[in-house]
């Protein structure tokens, strides 16, 4: 799990703990996975996985949980071209994220964010082609962040597993074929 004391802080600390109590119920009821999930740049209780993490060490993991927190990703394209299976949250969840983000904090999204945004030249006298301009204002709704979300390589590429909440990503997990996915 990718780097979610980064991007949320305590939010990320605490899908983190919802994770943990998730398995820890499972083991309770006799339910053992085999895989662990490794959250990385995280403190949480003793463990410090805030360390930098190498592409050989990534490269030992069967697949990478990413939580995308701007529209460009260099790490995401970078494990894709690994062949690393990737999950990641559905668009409809990740759509919500980002209108939250947008509208109630100043962490991420920085490339979609009106406080960045500029003037487009249109020297044709033509208007703008697109609905929704590249920068989204605060309060701007959910339709400008779908329409901007479904350009990304999140949306885009092939070979993605999406999930709709945290047991979702642990069924998906389970039943991820990795090999076909390398291949």
């Amino acid at each position: 799990v990718t780097r979610l004391g980064v991007w949320a802080a305590t939010s990320g600390l605490a899908l983190v703990e919802m994770m943990v109590a998730f398995l820890t119920e499972r083991a309770r009821a006799g339910l053992q996975d085999d895989f662990e999930v490794v959250p990385l740049g995280v403190r949480l209780r003793h463990a410090d996985t805030s360390v930098a993490v190498t592409y050989e060490d990534f490269a030992q993991f069967l697949a990478c949980v990413f939580w995308p927190w701007d529209v460009m990703m260099l790490l995401f394209n970078e494990l894709y071209t690994m062949t690393m299976p990737l999950l990641l949250p559905s668009h409809r969840w990740m759509i919500h994220i980002m209108s939250h983000q947008l509208s109630h904090t100043d962490v991420n999204w920085w490339h979609l964010r009106e406080s960045v945004g500029g003037a487009l030249p249109e020297p044709s006298g033509v208007p703008f082609p697109l609905e929704y301009r590249p920068w989204i204002a605060r309060r701007a709704g959910l339709r400008p962040a779908a329409f901007w979300y479904s350009l990304t390589d999140f949306a885009q590429f092939p070979h993605l597993t999406h999930f709709e909440s945290i047991p979702d990503m642990y069924d998906r997990l389970r039943g991820l074929d990795i090999a076909g996915i390398r291949t």
